[in-house]
């Protein structure tokens, strides 16, 4: 009997998924999460990142939309953790289907980052400190969808960043300064078209 309600309400909502979706309405919404991983600073360094959307279908092959990005790093140094940073940015979007399922996706995004710093031997004898940046985000990445309804996918994307940060607060004695970052996104998400 267990069996038969949860087989009940599976269908319900397979059902119900399945008439919105007849409508073709424009209107999309879903989110991803990923990893990123940093290759190109003295430190390796991973982010996790979780990004809900919104978007608008303009023609069949068409998607524009915003994330709001957010994202958690870990830098090691000699297999120590040095340093993190956390970031937040709203990040605009394309959509452009070569296929049915494979579509490219270029993005621009502007936001903040705050980053905390720590030694990590004993000749930096700078103590901890924090710096906060702006940050613009150029991207690129390509993902694949896979239908589980009309109206709901499954959508892996790996990809390309590349981000711009500028100080604007750093601990005294040091230079405001600029740092630029290149990292490889992996990441997994969701679309519900309504």
């Amino acid at each position: 009997m267990k069996h038969l309600k949860l087989y009940i309400a599976f269908l319900s909502v397979f059902v119900c998924t399945n008439i919105l979706a007849q409508k073709q309405t424009k209107f999309i919404t879903g989110g991803n999460a990923g990893l990123n991983f940093n290759f190109n600073e003295n430190h390796k360094q991973l982010s996790m990142s979780c990004s809900p959307m919104l978007g608008y279908r303009l023609t069949k092959n068409i998607v524009i939309g915003t994330e709001l990005y957010t994202s958690v790093s870990f830098a090691f140094t000699k297999g120590e953790l040095t340093n993190r940073n956390i970031e937040i940015g709203i990040t605009p979007f394309v959509q452009l289907y070569i296929t049915k399922n494979i579509f490219f996706k270029p993005n621009v995004g502007i936001g903040f980052a705050k980053h905390y710093d720590k030694p990590y031997n004993s000749f930096n004898k700078r103590g901890e400190y924090t710096l906060n940046y702006k940050t613009i985000t150029y991207g690129l990445g390509i993902g694949y969808d896979i239908h589980i309804t009309n109206s709901f996918s499954i959508t892996p994307i790996i990809g390309y960043q590349f981000t711009d940060l500028e100080n604007t607060k750093w601990p005294k004695g040091y230079k405001r300064g600029y740092k630029k970052q290149d990292a490889i996104e992996l990441r997994v998400g969701f679309v519900y078209r309504f």
